[in-house]
């Protein structure tokens, strides 16, 4: 169930009253318990596409000055019928699955799921940290711990993973793809198409990168990198964490005013830890399987995981998704083999780092991309294809809308 983030009301209505030219007070509650959507005969209220818009109303940057703007208002009204479509869109799904008899999914797929999940998760660090200078804002008070803890609330209600809205859509989506697969049939892309978008979009991925590297994650995020300007590094890592276990202590020390001990407390785990972390990298350097002190001493689940463990973490100067400790150490390693002394990440942990390969700055063949280029293409049909079937069935449905009413 989405919790809220906020408690006041939506809008306030004026109404005319005929000739009366008095205002009419805003009846909150009638507002929740207006229909506005039918699907097969069901109704749909408001009252549950009002809560998700509170409680993520402030990652649009609407607060109660600008919703009130006729700017803030279409903002608005368009996250409401966003919301709508989702509710709609997954009662869909749910008839769907159950006429196509699409099963649940397996302990085996939902161990998948929650694994995309965690690591979905653990590439929110950049975005925590950032998070962190705009919370500082509002609490200057808070210490760095304090302020981190309330980021990563904030974040991690953002994405979907406090509430598992994130987990429900990925178990759904799986679920959705078998259904998709029933109904459709893909054509197959010849060598042709994929070089004719891969000479394309690699004119336009220089352009964009050579302008900016943070253009280089972007594509690899959303699409396929087919350039990097820059030269990029490959490394297995060792991460020492000292910060997990300790946080709930000391966030109660915190709060309790004890901040001395709590400081104590911190210190006296990261100095235990940067000891550990200097004895793993004597073992490193003194010719141990490195991979081996990954799976014994690592406290990231990823560095033991493929293809990390044996390709590496990819890593680029400039890169966002990494923090500058992770990236000054790896980018410190001259050739493979070569082994970082403990990198300290703040109120974390260390890193100790392998480098396992360099891939110079310049275009990626089409060889190496080629499966992935078809993949996505596929998909790309894929998804249209099921946007039209979408459509078909609304209408199966009789689905019927009320946007006026949000």
């Amino acid at each position: 169930m989405k919790k809220l983030a906020f408690l006041t009301a939506l809008v306030l209505l004026v109404m005319p009253v005929l000739a009366a030219c008095h205002m009419v007070k805003y009846d909150e509650e009638a507002d929740r318990r207006q229909v506005v959507a039918v699907i097969d005969g069901e109704e749909i209220i408001k009252d549950s596409i009002i809560d998700d818009y509170e409680t993520y109303k402030q990652y649009a940057y609407i607060d109660e000055d600008s919703e009130n703007t006729e700017t803030g208002r279409k903002i608005a009204h368009k996250m409401k019928v966003g919301f709508l479509d989702d509710i709609i869109e997954k009662k869909v799904l749910e008839k769907k699955f159950e006429e196509y008899d699409i099963p649940e999914l397996t302990e085996e797929e939902k161990a998948e799921v929650q694994q995309a999940v965690d690591e979905f998760v653990a590439t929110l660090d950049t975005v925590i940290e950032t998070e962190m200078e705009t919370v500082r804002t509002s609490y200057p008070d808070l210490s760095d711990e304090e302020l981190r803890e309330k980021a990563k609330f904030n974040v991690l209600q953002k994405y979907g993973i406090s509430d598992g809205s994130y987990y429900e859509d990925l178990t759904r989506d799986k679920r959705k793809e078998k259904l998709i697969d029933r109904c459709y049939e893909g054509e197959i892309l010849s060598d042709e198409e994929i070089k004719k978008w891969y000479d394309e979009n690699l004119r336009t991925q220089k352009k964009d990168m050579d302008d900016s590297i943070s253009n280089y994650g972007s594509y690899a995020a959303s699409s396929i990198a087919l350039y990097c300007p820059t030269d990029r590094y490959y490394a297995r890592v060792i991460y020492v964490n000292y910060y997990d276990e300790i946080m709930k202590e000391v966030k109660e020390l915190r709060a309790e005013g004890k901040r001395e001990e709590a400081d104590s407390m911190m210190e006296e785990a990261r100095a235990k830890a940067e000891e550990e972390a200097k004895g793993i990298y004597e073992k490193a350097v003194s010719g141990e399987d490195f991979m081996s002190l990954i799976n014994e001493y690592s406290d990231d689940m990823y560095s033991k995981q493929e293809p990390f463990i044996t390709e590496g973490f990819e890593t680029y100067n400039g890169m966002r998704a990494r923090n500058t400790a992770w990236i000054k150490a790896v980018l410190g390693l001259k050739e493979p083999g070569d082994i970082s002394e403990p990198a300290y990440y703040k109120d974390n942990g260390y890193y100790i780092f392998q480098l396992v390969s360099i891939t110079p700055a310049g275009e990626i063949p089409l060889e190496k991309v080629h499966d992935s280029i078809y993949d996505m293409l596929y998909n790309t049909a894929k998804d249209e294809a099921y946007q039209e079937l979408l459509k078909q069935w609304k209408k199966e449905y009789h689905v019927v809308y009320y946007e006026d009413r949000l």
